[in-house]
Parts: C-alpha cells; sequence; structure tokens
C-alpha cells in the first residue's frame, strides 16, 4: 500500500465519496466563517466619474439604438446606477470536495459540465460556483434543484490529496473572460504567506490556452503548482476567495491589486506611447469603415496595432507604456486595466452594444474614458455579419482635442531637432 492509498484508506467513507440523490443543502451564512477583508460599501452615481457619466450620457442624446439584444449592453440601462460591492473575503474548508469541468453550454442559472465545491457536510459553497457574465452558475451534470437545496444526480468517488490548496475556479477560454472572471479570486494570494511554498493552485478546467496560463504566470501562479481538474478530489485545506469582480456591475480595490502585479511583472518603459487597438483580424462586429477610423488615428500620432499577434507579455508590456489606447469596443479594450492612473482612453462602440466594464476599470484605476457611439448592430444575424459604423465626422469632433495636442508634438519634435 502506498502512501496515497494509506491516506484514502483512513478517510472516512462518506468523505471520499458523494451518493447519487445525496441532498446538497445551501449554508446558513450565520453558520461558516468567513474572513472579511473588504467590507461592503455602496457608491452611489452622484459620486461616481462626472466626466464619463456626462460623456456617455451625450452619447445616448445623439442616437436610438434600433434594436436590443441584452439591456446589460444598452449604457441607459446601467448609467444612473449606483455601485453595489459586497463584502468580500475568503474561508478555509477542511476536506472540500472539489468537481472541475468547463463552462460551454449554459441557460439562466446554469451551466452543462462541472465546477463546484460541497463542504465535508454536503453544502454547496455558493462563493466557489463557475462565473459567467458576472453570475455564478449551478452544474446541470452534477446537480438538479430540489425543494429547499440541491440534489446531487450521480454517485461520485473522489481521490483524497493532503496539503493545502487554493481555489482559482474558472480560468475560462476567452481573453476577455480570463482577464474579468478568471483571475478574479487571486488576490488573496498574499494572505497566506506561511502556506506559499507548499501551495497547490486548483482549476476547474482540464487545461487552459497559453496566454491565460502566461497571465497566471504574472500573478505568480507556476503551472507547476497547477492541479488541472479531470477528476472529482478531496482535499486537506481549501482556500475559498471570493470573487473580487462582477462582470457588468461591480469592480472591488481588490481586483485592481491583481491587474497592478500584472504590469509590474512586466518590465516596461515610461508611459509615453499612443495606441489604437485594431480589429481587423477578429471576424465578430465587423466595422464597414474600420479603414477611415484607423487613417484619423494614425494622423494623430497612434500607432496602430492588432493586439492579438503579441504574446500576452508584450501585450501588457504595450499597456503599461501607453498614456492613451484607443479602440473598437472588445476584449482587447481591457488591456486598458494594466495602464497605470492617469492614461487617457477612447472607445467607439455600437450604440446597442456598449456594457460597463470599461467604464468600471476607467474610473477605478483612475483613467479618463470618452466613448463615442456608432450604428446599432443586429442581433438577428451571425456576429460575423452584424456590420457597423461609426460617423467620421463625430469621431474627429470628439478628438477634437488630440488633434491640438499631436500638432503641438510634431511642433515640439521639430523646435527640440533645430536646437
Amino acid at each position: 500500500m502506498n502512501f496515497q492509498q494509506l491516506i484514502d484508506y483512513f478517510r472516512p467513507t462518506h468523505v471520499r465519496q458523494v451518493k447519487s440523490g445525496t441532498f446538497l443543502r445551501t449554508r446558513d451564512k450565520r453558520r461558516f466563517k468567513k474572513t472579511i477583508v473588504e467590507h461592503g460599501v455602496t457608491i452611489p452615481f452622484s459620486k461616481r466619474n462626472p466626466a464619463i457619466q456626462s460623456n456617455i450620457s451625450n452619447e445616448i442624446a445623439h442616437t436610438e439604438p434600433k434594436s436590443i439584444g441584452s439591456k446589460a449592453a444598452l449604457a441607459e440601462n446601467w448609467l444612473a446606477g449606483n455601485l453595489e460591492i459586497p463584502p468580500i473575503g475568503y474561508e478555509l474548508l477542511k476536506d472540500a470536495k472539489v468537481f472541475g469541468g468547463r463552462i460551454t453550454e449554459r441557460g439562466p442559472g446554469w451551466h452543462k459540465s462541472g465546477q463546484l465545491v460541497l463542504t465535508r457536510k454536503n453544502e454547496i459553497v455558493h462563493s466557489a460556483l463557475g462565473l459567467m457574465d458576472g453570475h455564478p452558475t449551478y452544474p446541470a451534470n452534477l446537480c438538479h434543484p430540489v425543494k429547499n437545496g440541491y440534489q446531487m444526480s450521480n454517485t461520485h468517488h473522489l481521490k483524497y490529496l493532503p496539503g493545502v490548496y487554493y481555489l482559482v475556479g474558472n480560468v475560462h477560454y476567452h481573453f476577455g473572460h480570463v482577464v474579468l472572471e478568471g483571475l478574479t479570486r487571486l488576490w488573496a494570494m498574499s494572505f497566506f504567506p506561511q502556506y506559499q511554498k507548499q501551495l497547490w493552485y486548483i482549476v476547474y478546467e482540464s487545461e487552459i490556452d497559453g496566454y491565460a496560463q502566461d497571465l497566471l504566470s504574472l500573478v505568480g501562479v507556476s503551472k507547476d503548482k497547477i492541479i488541472f481538474m479531470t477528476e472529482p478530489i478531496v482535499v486537506e485545506t481549501l482556500i475559498v476567495p471570493d470573487a473580487a469582480m462582477c462582470t457588468h456591475s461591480w469592480l472591488s480595490t481588490l481586483q485592481i491589486g491583481v491587474w497592478d502585479k500584472i504590469r509590474m511583472s512586466v518590465k516596461s518603459g515610461d508611459a509615453n506611447r499612443k495606441v489604437f487597438f485594431s480589429r481587423r483580424n477578429v471576424s465578430d462586429r465587423p466595422v464597414s469603415n474600420q479603414d477611415d477610423v484607423e487613417d484619423h488615428f494614425r494622423s494623430l500620432g497612434y500607432e496602430i496595432v492588432s493586439p492579438e499577434r503579441l504574446s500576452v507579455y508584450e501585450q501588457v508590456k504595450l499597456a503599461a507604456e501607453s498614456q492613451s489606447i484607443a479602440g473598437f469596443v472588445g476584449s482587447q479594450m481591457f488591456l486598458c486595466a494594466f495602464q497605470s492612473r492617469g492614461a487617457r482612453n477612447f472607445i467607439i462602440a455600437p450604440r446597442n452594444f456598449f456594457l460597463q466594464d470599461d467604464v468600471l476599470i476607467a474610473e477605478c484605476t483612475g483613467k479618463t474614458l470618452q466613448v463615442i457611439f456608432g450604428t446599432s448592430i443586429d442581433f438577428t444575424v451571425p456576429k460575423n455579419q452584424s456590420v457597423w459604423s461609426v460617423d467620421i465626422e463625430r469621431l474627429r469632433e470628439a478628438t477634437k482635442s488630440l488633434e491640438t495636442e499631436s500638432r503641438n508634438e510634431v511642433q515640439h519634435f521639430a523646435v527640440a531637432n533645430e536646437r
């Protein structure tokens, strides 16, 4: 009998398996201990960035959306809202049962495959559920709702692992979701210096993309310390941090600390570059006059870059060195999270497709953001056929101050050369 078999032998049977039909209760908040690190706060609309709010209000007044997809993607539905940030903390669980998986097919409140943590008493750990678009979702293949809780769908035998483990959770296979949701539980790593050398990290997925691994490495999670979930397990001690961001809704300063750590892990120069992120290699939401938009920003001294052609290290470095980033709405603009404070950014978006995340990043990380709305996209056709455009004259008007700055830069350069 080897060491692992010996450990398994002495674990109580009820810890190492979950039988089909087992009732999974939702825990009463009064019955479990959580260490609160950041208390909840409500930031009223009146205290949010007035310049950003005014800019978006003016853009909303300029045009009406022609069609509506998600209500959350219409700026008028979230613009005047308060930021309701809940208390954020972590808990340590003994003999926690962990089920991996990947969020694929999904519906309201559920997804198809895995991502669940149970206590030794078979209570669902709500803070450990998989996250997608800001919402925790229940795995339909593992449990189904019954009166006052859930019920296990199948019998599972779990392998026992001794040691201390940190729940990273779901990392995702989409760049934007990785930046906003895949890194959202990493803020608590520094709270456990006593475990650093022996700590293992649990990722729900059985594998992740290379760029996601690179981002984790920049935070300090090396690949050789990750447990990729290929089978359900029981772990001796599990650290379960709350998510520090809810996409489309709120952002905590704890999440900003994770992004700052990534930026500081990359050797970068001064923040004096101006960059326009192109989407010409991305098929979704094609822009009919993209060339005109890129030519306009090129005339203002912006480099035109396709970030997906760069390594993650190069992307983070580029963002860290940029005093201004401009581009069409999309995942590439979340690189603004890795800029230093004081940056000035521009986002061009369809009138009916602009979620709150870019505004949250700008407001909470001390950046200026100007939004320019274009035409609406058609949600009834495939994404690669949903063509839209932006009025170039309105774009020029919105960026008029940049034209003055660009002329001053040219004059300054000419004077410097004469000297």
